[in-house]
């Protein structure tokens, strides 16, 4: 007879719980399902403005052209990738660093309070 915890149960501690009978329960590991977002599956960014994005995760920009300053991007006509994070949630800090395909122009800027930093290369100086 199979008996599972709740999901949360499970999401929590990443275990099953299996009756095995005769008052034995066995607590089996789960293998967790692989979310969109991360490095080896980012999501690809489209046509968005880089400012709506605050989840964390990978993200891919897969064409130069839509890669603007005018859609929040740190240079123009440079496909890449964008790693968000967070940090102290209360007060709505996330970071984000982009990292260009074709140079190493390494960009990272942060959101505290709702309000998007300026971009910095990696050399600590701001971008224009």
């Amino acid at each position: 007879m199979l008996r599972t915890n709740t999901a949360a149960d499970v999401a929590n501690t990443g275990l099953v719980k299996i009756d095995a009978g005769e008052g034995v329960t066995i607590d089996v590991p789960v293998a967790p399902v692989p979310a969109k977002g991360t490095w080896d599956d980012p999501i690809d960014l489209g046509t968005v403005h880089l400012d709506t994005i605050t989840t964390p995760g990978f993200y891919t920009q897969i064409f130069a052209s839509r890669a603007t300053k005018a859609k929040g991007y740190p240079h123009d006509n440079a496909a890449g990738v964008l790693e968000v994070k967070t940090w102290n949630k209360a007060n709505g800090y996330v970071i984000a660093v982009y990292t260009p395909w074709q140079s190493n122009a390494m960009a990272k800027r942060t959101r505290y309070n709702g309000t998007w930093q300026t971009w910095y290369g990696v050399n600590g100086s701001a971008l224009p």
